[in-house]
């Protein structure tokens, strides 16, 4: 499969292009930060919260304390101290009821690293950027920055007994376990290697989310998004190239495989 995949990966990293990161993202996945205490701060404000006073904890003690991806976060998705609280207050069952699953990501770090190892193998040109796990408004569970992978730690909460009552029909549907979350890592790490444009046509972004799923699968072992492989175009269309190149390889040569050189698109 890794010979395989040295031949798919210019056409699996469409408009491929390394992000130039802040946070200096590492060709070696064992030198990769993984950031967990955005989730520890969070707790601490949350503890420290009435409905009244929870904009104020949160901004005290989870947002003016946060990594540098948190305040990425706070600008992309969270906009404030007070849409967080408000959000909490929205939803209190739910969240009182994830601490235990969100504190238990950084056990996670063996299955992430390994799904880093991963893509390494199958595409020596990856770098790894650091990830932030951090805690938001139940809308995203995972997006990039320059600065790296951030991951809504959230989202991947839900347990056999996760009240749901206070969600949307979309939250319900899209919250997961959080074994789940070495799989969206590697979907946001796939997106990282890509270059992130806005504006594109729609055959252009289901290429590039179906090649995110499709390569994430391959080294994680899951598709956050398994719902869409049955009609999924990109990732179709990425699965029958895959196929074709690894016969068109084998044809070929058995031994020997070319190396990904150029990452296209530049």
């Amino acid at each position: 499969m890794k010979k395989v995949m040295l031949c798919l990966l210019p056409c699996l990293l469409l408009w491929g292009g390394i992000a130039f990161s802040q946070d200096r993202p590492q060709p070696d996945p064992e030198n990769a930060r993984i950031v967990v205490s955005d989730i520890q701060n969070f707790w601490r404000a949350y503890d420290q919260s009435t409905e009244a006073s929870c904009a104020e904890a949160m901004q005290r003690e989870y947002l003016d304390r946060g990594s540098i991806g948190l305040k990425d976060f706070v600008r992309l998705r969270i906009s404030s101290a007070s849409n967080l609280a408000s959000r909490i207050n929205r939803a209190p069952g739910y969240y009182a009821s994830i601490r235990e699953s969100t504190l238990r990501v950084e056990s996670l770090e063996p299955r992430i690293r390994a799904a880093f190892h991963g893509l390494k193998n199958v595409y020596p040109k990856a770098v790894f950027p650091t990830v932030y796990f951090v805690i938001g408004l139940l809308s995203t569970g995972g997006t990039v920055s320059d600065r790296g992978l951030l991951i809504g730690a959230e989202m991947y909460a839900k347990t056999g007994t996760t009240p749901l009552s206070e969600l949307s029909a979309w939250q319900s549907a899209v919250i997961r376990p959080v074994d789940d979350i070495p799989a969206i890592v590697a979907h946001e790490l796939v997106h990282y290697q890509q270059k992130l444009g806005t504006g594109g046509t729609v055959l252009a972004e289901c290429l590039r989310e179906g090649s995110a799923d499709f390569v994430a699968e391959l080294i994680s072992g899951k598709n956050i998004n398994e719902h869409l492989k049955a009609y999924g175009v990109g990732y179709k269309i990425t699965q029958a190239f895959y196929e074709r190149a690894g016969q068109e390889s084998r044809d070929r040569r058995h031994s020997e495989y070319p190396r990904l050189q150029e990452v296209p698109g530049r």
